[in-house]
C-alpha cells in the first residue's frame, strides 16, 4: 500500500525505545502519548492530511530476577 503512495507519503518514522519507568510512570507516558495523537483526530477534510498509523505500546519487559 505504502509503494501505491506519492513519494511524500513512503516515510516510515518508526521507532523503538527501552525507558525506565514505575507501573505508574508508564500510566502516565501512555495518557500523554494518546493526548497527543487526539490533538490530531478529526482532520480527515483538512488540506494535505491523510490517514496515518499510529501505534504505540507500553508495556514491561521484567524477567523473573527483577520484581518491583
Amino acid at each position: 500500500m505504502r509503494d501505491a503512495a506519492p513519494a511524500r507519503w513512503r516515510r516510515d518514522d518508526a521507532f523503538s525505545q527501552v525507558v525506565y519507568l514505575t507501573p505508574k510512570e508508564m500510566a502516565e507516558l501512555a495518557g500523554a502519548v494518546r493526548a497527543l495523537i487526539a490533538g490530531f483526530q478529526h482532520r480527515a477534510d483538512r488540506p494535505g492530511t491523510g490517514p496515518v498509523a499510529a501505534v504505540a505500546r507500553f508495556f514491561p519487559l521484567i524477567g523473573p530476577d527483577q520484581h518491583g
